[in-house]
């Protein structure tokens, strides 16, 4: 039987001591995370719970956009996101629409200047 050294969280003391093994286990537990996100965001919002919103809400509260809105406004953009995959190398003109990046990258090209 391995021993517990985290408080009885479950963690067995090679991921409590070893760095890779952290770090690998920080990685699933995001990408745990990024998976709930896109589940919750397949489903229509008039059918999301309270937790399904707290969950969107925590996971994007470090996005400077959101932060700058304050809680309430967030809270709301949560309740109406909506998840779009995209195969690599899809193009889109998109007007009037505000994009959330999950994973992967983007590339934004726009006749407007850069505001400054």
């Amino acid at each position: 039987r391995k021993s517990v050294s985290d408080g009885g969280v479950g963690r067995p003391d090679a991921l409590a001591n070893d760095p890779a093994l952290r770090g690998l286990h920080a990685q699933l537990e995001r990408l745990a995370d990024l998976n709930r996100c896109k589940k919750v965001l397949r489903r229509r919002p008039e059918v999301r719970t309270s937790t399904d919103i707290d969950h969107l809400q925590a996971q994007t509260e470090a996005v400077e956009f959101f932060a700058a809105l304050g809680a309430a406004a967030h809270r709301d953009l949560c309740h109406v996101m909506r998840l779009r995959s995209e195969e690599s190398n899809t193009f889109h003109t998109v007007t009037g629409t505000f994009v959330l990046v999950l994973s992967g990258k983007v590339l934004v090209r726009t006749s407007h200047p850069p505001p400054g």
